[in-house]
């Protein structure tokens, strides 16, 4: 009966980890990140974002001005990404127009992660 609880606490500790290690999912590299990160936003430039959930591999993006019903201009992309456990956050300026035909320069954070699933969300906090 001892064993059997030993081997329970020894499962338990090492399921749970001990200090840190890697993330259970791994980041994409910053390369495939970007690559993700600018298909997603050409599909919006586009006004083909619908077809990224179906596309090879499927993107799922989420940005509140394009699900607002506004137009992607332009975008750059920021040279300086950095990475968070198994998130790439990139720098992105975008230039869209809103509904009303407003034009402005948002200077936004989209974050790139590669599993479960492709995902480009926009975090700008």
């Amino acid at each position: 009966m001892h064993r059997i609880a030993k081997v329970s606490v020894l499962w338990i500790v090492s399921a749970a980890g001990c200090g840190g290690g890697a993330p259970a999912v791994p980041a994409p590299t910053h390369e495939e990140a970007r690559k993700h990160l600018e298909t997603a936003l050409d599909a919006w430039k586009g006004g083909k974002v619908k077809g990224l959930a179906t596309a090879s591999p499927p993107i799922r993006f989420v940005d509140p001005d394009q699900a607002a019903g506004a137009k992607l201009d332009s975008y750059h992309v920021g040279d300086e990404s950095r990475t968070v456990d198994h998130v790439v956050d990139y720098p992105v300026e975008v230039t869209i127009t809103d509904k009303k035909r407003a034009k402005r320069t948002v200077k936004a954070v989209y974050q790139v992660v590669a599993e479960p699933g492709i995902a480009v969300l926009r975090n700008d906090d």
